[in-house]
Order: structure tokens, then sequence, then C-alpha cells
């Protein structure tokens, strides 16, 4: 479990640096994660932000909770604290954090206006919400994995639910849903970023097949030849992404940044 997180972060970390650097996190600034799954980006969080600090992350998955509770505690990251709940029902009073952040969760929300809302509550006046989201659909990774897939299983379209995570992918998009909820100074940029897992293509396919929840659904329509067909041409594919060891594969990916109003930016 270890082995395969610490591939995970290494995998991730240009996306987590991203928007850490857009929330311009500091010694001592008190921070909200939502969706913070496993612990990230709130673990790396906790260092930037120090003892002085803290960091609070939230996650709806019980057992992700505990594993991020798990990895705070081995790390001796005493500044950090994870609880279950939801982005769109936040028990923390108001004015609370300095920052709220968001990676790869915001476009799950399941009532985005909500979780808006309670991040404009509980930031102080001043204080700035960070979000990382997917760009659009039509990108390396998900060509060479999804549509791979979907063409062995016989599959025209996406399922509705495997189109969730673009739904910010159209430019405007969440600038619109940011600024409506609240949010001024709303800046939407799209970024090319290098996800470079550490390891072989054959390890890129197994994660694929084992995760992604959105295309469980085009997983499952392939049967027990397709998958091995399915499996041989993305494995192939990730290879022309293989150099030294690693698989590198370039994203695009959105970040929004507002701050909520005030009269001295934090």
């Amino acid at each position: 479990m270890r082995r395969l997180r610490s591939k995970g972060l290494a995998a991730g970390r240009s996306e987590t640096d991203l928007l850490l650097e857009a929330a311009a996190l500091r010694p001592g600034l008190k921070v909200l994660d939502v969706a913070s799954g496993a612990g990230e980006p709130a673990l790396e969080e906790a260092r930037r932000v120090g003892a002085s600090g803290h960091v609070t992350g939230v996650d709806p998955s019980d057992t992700l909770v505990s594993l991020a509770q798990e990895y705070a505690r081995v790390e001796g990251l005493r500044q950090v604290e994870f609880h279950v709940g939801s982005a769109e029902e936040l028990s923390f009073p108001a004015e609370s954090f300095d920052r709220v952040t968001c990676r790869f969760g915001a476009m799950y929300f399941s009532d985005l206006a909500r979780a808006i809302t309670e991040a404009l509550r509980v930031l102080r006046p001043g204080g700035k919400i960070a979000w990382l989201v997917w760009g659009p659909v039509e990108q390396p990774f998900f060509l060479s994995t999804v549509f791979v897939a979907m063409r062995h299983a016989g599959l025209s379209r996406l399922p509705p639910e495997a189109t969730q995570p673009f739904r910010f992918a159209e430019t405007g998009t969440i600038t619109r849903a940011l600024s409506a909820g609240g949010f001024v100074d709303v800046h939407e940029v799209s970024k090319e970023v290098m996800w470079s897992w550490p390891g072989s293509p054959e390890e890129v396919c197994d994660v694929f097949f084992s995760g992604a929840p959105p295309f469980k659904r085009v997983i499952d329509a392939l049967d027990a030849k397709a998958r091995t067909r399915a499996a041989k041409e993305i494995t192939e594919s990730m290879r022309s992404f293989e150099s030294n060891g690693h698989v590198s594969v370039p994203e695009t990916v959105i970040l929004a940044t507002g701050r909520k109003p005030g009269l001295t930016p934090t």
C-alpha cells in the first residue's frame, strides 16, 4: 500500500505543486482541503504551513480518511487533521480558514453551488480559494486508456458519469461558478503539467484498470478477451511515453483561484 502511495505521490507531484503555489501557502496559515482522499495535498500543505499553521482535510470516505490519518501519524505531522465530511456541508464555524483548496475533487460535487457557498462561508475576509480540475478529455492519457477501452468494449460514447471529470473543460465554466458564488478576483488558467509514473507501462495499465471510478462502466463492459486486448494496446501506448524508468504523460489541467471579499488579502 505504501509503495503504491509513494508512486502515486511522485506521479502527482507537479499537480500538487501547481495548486499549492497558486494557494500561496506560508507558515502560520490555516488551510482547509476538501475532497482530500488519502491525504494529498493536505499532507504537503501541512509541511508548508509548518508547526505554526494548521491544515484540516475533509473527505466523504471514512476509509480514505483513516488512511490519511495513518499517513499523518507515520510522518509525525501534528499540524494536520482529517475528518469525514462533504464539501457541501462543512462542519466548521464561519471565517475559520485562510485558504480552501481542492485537487481534482470539485468535478464530483453533487451540489456545486452549495460547495462554493460553504467555501466562502468558512474563509476569512480576504482568504483565497484554489481549485485544480481536469481540462478536456481529448488529451494523451485518456485517449490512450479510456478511449482504447471504449473501442474494445464496443462503446461509441462515454457514459454520463465518465463525462463528469471534465465538467469544467469549457473555458469560463469554473470562473462563472466561483463568481456567482460570491468570490472576487477570480482567475482561471489552463496549464500543462507532467504526470510521471515511476514505473513501467504495465504498471500504468494496472493503475488505470484498478482505479478511476468514473470509468468503471467502461471497464466493466469489457469481457475477458476484450480486456486482454485493451490492456495490451494501453500498455503499448504508454511505451511511447516511457523514458528512464518513468512513464511521463502530459496533462492539461485548469487552475482556478478567487478571493473572499475583504479589505486585505490574506
